[in-house]
């Protein structure tokens, strides 16, 4: 079957789906191929119910002894569906909530697959939610390794596993394209043989195969990218900024703290980059509160006394509102003007700021990705620095570099307050030289880490202490918006609740949909030290620096990556109060209680890097730089030898065939893999 057949076509049940496929860029079985999963749920194991252990995944093989709907005491519109099913060895309770379809598709009598987790209870075994499937010659959502897939819309992952299935024929038409080298020096499957077991594993040992053949080829191309990137940025060239030693001197010896021998070499290593006419490209890479901002105030300062401008990107206007009131308090004693230039202004505000950075009296601008539109011109930017670089990508970071119109590059320093293996560095940053600052500035303490499983009783004892004693406190959820059938905690009810609580306590709201207006209001409010909640969604992951926040709480702790976890732990004592967080979660599972136990037992940022890594794959490590790159990386991949072999491999291709012209399956995918990171 062609890979340039039409999903609906090979599939004429997901024609009424047509736009929900369309939503997720598949249009034919070629596309569908490459929609890789990005888990895996093994129901491999089939047990009978006498064998179910509660909490574990498994598959049972059973009878449909009974199945109905009936309408749910929290309303006429919903509605729970109910079953009785059995083996020769025992009966379970089955329950499902919006199915109400189950009892035209099921019926009684009937012999069915269920994959899920049971639970015990007084009146015996019970299955919630779990997978059903009609016992059929081969199994494709149970008794099997089953693929989970994005979706949008309308399309379940059911559907997706549909067109899966049917686009598994189109595997012989593909044609592979990574070079021989690396597939022979890394011992990888075939793509063929990989893409069939990516979708529809036999077994775990060949989906290990199929996920490091498709690892091996994303990195290839992310390597691909960095080296060309290198490549062509060794052909450009810079304004040179020279090192005023004095000047750096005396701003540094006028800031209001001294600052660490890792941030004095990451400021040596930016200056000293900056003083050629070749771009600096470099990564900063700390843990959090390590003291990034002031490394590139020092870059800055050297650029301001040379008589050029400093564009720092930033990606929430909270940030730039912040690192606004820092810098000015910071430049003022040298006479160096600070602007700030956010989405958010007044059209007189934003009018007079875009002329003072024209003219150059804007000396060091600060702004979210208002400072990226075309109206905004510099007169002469020298240096552009990028905080938190993994929530930019390549589009947003060379629009900076286009900012300069005599053709020279400004020197770009990245910084990211996600601390970064370095086999993820070399993988990912290739084309960036690398500063690490690895301790925190003296007088920080650890913060006091504490696993909270049942209930909300003792974070709430502790707010109401912190609030006591006239601290402040970030309350943090997942959602924003009230889904009952998710089960997520959300803000917004969680805001009303804690004000019920708390009625003389000052409880604010914070999430991304609060206008500009608003969000400012806020944080002025918390940032003149006043005591307070503030509930909020991760829009105050980073950056945000409250000297008198000391107590963290997390609801739905288990749904946060370790690196997220960690940022959101370094909000709280960064003042001379001792900090707390508390991790509120109600999972048993091994693999959260795993994450949620080494963020207790480990301050350090890189080591849960890693254990991140090892846990999770790249992307929780990654944010938006993930695009392009599939969850279906495996960290065992991230081996600085392995890397080596890429980067080996496109230098030798870069220099031998620099126009792909004599393999024109890796052309193909490079160029869509381009695009695709230009999207980010």
């Amino acid at each position: 079957m062609p890979l340039e057949t039409p999903i609906i076509a090979a599939v004429p049940l997901l024609k009424r789906h047509a736009k929900a496929f369309e939503a997720l860029g598949l249009a034919t079985l070629g596309d569908m191929l490459g929609h890789y999963p990005f888990r895996y749920e093994d129901y491999s194991r089939t047990v009978p119910l006498s064998s179910v252990v509660p909490g574990e995944d498994v598959t049972v093989r059973v009878r449909l002894e009974q199945i109905r709907n009936r309408r749910s005491f929290f309303g006429p519109r919903r509605i729970i569906t109910e079953g009785l099913v059995a083996d020769g060895s025992g009966k379970a309770r089955v329950l499902w909530f919006g199915q109400f379809y189950l009892t035209k598709t099921h019926l009684p009598g009937s012999e069915v697959f269920l994959a899920g987790r049971a639970r015990r209870t007084a009146a015996g075994l019970q299955f919630i939610s779990p997978t059903i499937e009609a016992v059929r010659a081969e199994q494709m959502h149970t008794g099997r390794i089953v693929p989970v897939y994005p979706t949008s819309g309308t399309l379940s992952v059911k559907h997706l596993r549909l067109a899966a299935k049917a686009a598994l024929p189109a595997c012989e038409e593909l044609r592979e394209w990574l070079p021989t080298g690396v597939r022979h020096r890394l011992h990888l499957t075939d793509l063929r043989r990989a893409t069939r077991a990516a979708h529809f594993p036999p077994d775990q040992p060949t989906l290990d195969a199929a996920q490091e053949r498709i690892a091996a080829g994303e990195l290839f191309l992310r390597v691909l990218v960095a080296e060309r990137a290198r490549a062509e940025l060794a052909q450009t060239r810079a304004v040179p900024v020279p090192f005023p030693e004095a000047v750096i001197k005396a701003f540094v010896a006028g800031l209001p703290f001294a600052i660490t021998d890792g941030q004095r070499r990451a400021a040596w290593d930016a200056l000293r980059d900056m003083a050629k006419e070749r771009p600096m490209h470099r990564l900063l890479n700390g843990d959090v509160g390590s003291g990034k901002t002031a490394v590139a105030a020092i870059a800055a300062r050297a650029v301001a006394a040379s008589g050029g401008q400093t564009a720092v990107l930033v990606p929430t206007e909270v940030l730039a509102v912040q690192h606004g009131r820092t810098f000015s308090a910071w430049f003022a004693p040298a006479g160096v003007s600070v602007m700030t230039l956010t989405a958010g202004m007044r059209a007189a505000e934003k009018e007079a700021a875009k002329s003072a950075i024209a003219s150059g009296a804007a000396q060091v601008v600060i702004g979210t990705q208002a400072l990226l539109e075309d109206a905004v011109a510099f007169r002469d930017l020298r240096l552009a620095v990028v905080d938190e670089q993994h929530r930019f990508g390549v589009r947003q970071r060379q629009a900076l570099h286009r900012k300069r119109a005599d053709g020279a590059l400004p020197h770009l320093l990245s910084l990211t307050a996600t601390p970064i293996p370095r086999t993820l560095s070399l993988a990912v940053f290739g084309d960036l030289d690398v500063s690490v600052i690895p301790t925190r500035p003296a007088g920080r303490t650890a913060i006091a880490t504490e696993i909270v499983g049942a209930g909300t009783a003792p974070a709430d004892r502790g707010i109401a202490a912190a609030i006591a004693a006239g601290e402040q406190v970030f309350v943090i959820c997942p959602a924003i918006d009230e889904r009952p059938e998710s089960g997520r905690e959300a803000v917004v009810a969680e805001h009303r609740r804690l004000q019920k609580l708390l009625p003389d306590a000052h409880v604010a709201l914070m999430h991304g949909k609060l206008t500009s207006a608003r969000k400012r209001e806020i944080m002025e409010r918390f940032a003149s030290g006043a005591p307070g909640v503030l509930v909020s969604t991760t829009v105050i992951e980073v950056g945000i620096d409250l000297p008198r926040a000391t107590l963290m709480v997390v609801r739905s702790a288990e749904r946060f990556g370790l690196a997220q976890l960690h940022q959101l732990r370094g909000r709280v004592g960064r003042g001379v109060l001792p900090g707390r967080c508390l991790l509120l979660t109600e999972s048993e599972a091994p693999a959260a209680m795993a994450r949620l136990n080494a963020l207790v037992s480990s301050a350090d940022g890189f080591a849960l890097a890693e254990e991140d890594l090892r846990l999770r794959g790249p992307g929780d490590l990654l944010g938006t730089m993930q695009s392009g790159m599939q969850a279906a990386w495996q960290p065992a991949l991230l081996d600085p030898k392995k890397i080596a072999v890429l980067q080996e491999e496109s230098r030798a291709l870069l220099a031998e065939d620099p126009e792909f012209a004599a393999h024109e399956e890796l052309a193909a995918v490079f160029s869509r893999f381009e695009r695709t990171i230009h999207r980010e």
